[in-house]
């Protein structure tokens, strides 16, 4: 079970301030996200560059979001500027140590830039599958991203489409295509040896390699399908 939210008892404040007076902050957010108290974890890692904030902020959903807010939790990450990596399992607390500067210098809040948080263990998550999440309750993270937009939302949008698709569900993946509001990364490959993400709008691209079994039967290839779907053509020509 995660720690209760709290916002301290009179030793814990006592123990944070102290690591505070000492310059030590990383130790202090470790110490915060210990003992849930999330709060304070969250206004001093802001203070200690951006990765390492966004890391205290997976470090949160992770552990209080993770029961039937998931998708609370994926708009968190977006808030903190995760982008598609958002959809992802949020990372496990990373390693830190004191912020010194290579003089021995304190490095103040001004320093700090998302290069100079220390991040280990990048690859590191806890166990669950966000991926079944993300597609068991695509609709209601679309709506939560749509309603509040963020840098990098676009790629998130994208993401979450590819995994709709690959999960089979291409209508709901051509939903958050179109709702990109671009063609570019829909409709054409990314590479020359990649395959598009959609080539008709409401069709699934399914792959046939039965030939003709008479000279005057047309042979069944990967688009066939999609030729015979006027609805599908209608949608694509209105989308572009």
């Amino acid at each position: 079970m995660p720690p209760p939210i709290s916002h301290g008892s009179k030793g814990q404040l006592d123990e944070l301030e102290g690591l505070l007076l000492k310059g030590k902050r990383m130790d202090a957010i470790d110490m915060a996200c210990a003992q849930g108290l999330w709060t304070h974890a969250l206004i001093i890692a802001s203070c200690t560059g951006k990765q390492h904030w966004q890391s205290v902020v997976s470090a949160y959903t992770s552990s209080v979001l993770q029961s039937g807010h998931s998708t609370l939790g994926i708009q968190y990450r977006m808030f903190s500027g995760l982008g598609a990596d958002s959809l992802d399992e949020p990372r496990r607390r990373y390693a830190s140590e004191a912020l010194v500067s290579s003089d021995g210098e304190f490095v103040t809040a001004a320093d700090i830039g998302g290069a100079k948080a220390r991040v280990n263990g990048h690859n590191e998550h806890p166990g669950g599958d966000s991926s079944s999440h993300a597609t068991a309750d695509w609709a209601r993270i679309l709506s939560l991203i749509l309603a509040n937009r963020t840098a990098g939302d676009q790629a998130a949008i994208l993401k979450l489409g590819d995994r709709l698709r690959d999960s089979g569900q291409a209508l709901a993946a051509h939903i958050c295509y179109v709702l990109t509001l671009q063609s570019k990364d829909v409709f054409l490959p990314e590479s020359p040896e990649a395959q598009p993400r959609a080539i008709l709008l409401g069709t699934s691209e399914i792959v046939r390699s039965r030939t003709s079994s008479s000279a005057f039967e047309m042979p069944l290839t990967r688009y066939s399908r999609f030729y015979r779907k006027s609805s599908a053509i209608f949608l694509t020509e209105l989308y572009e």
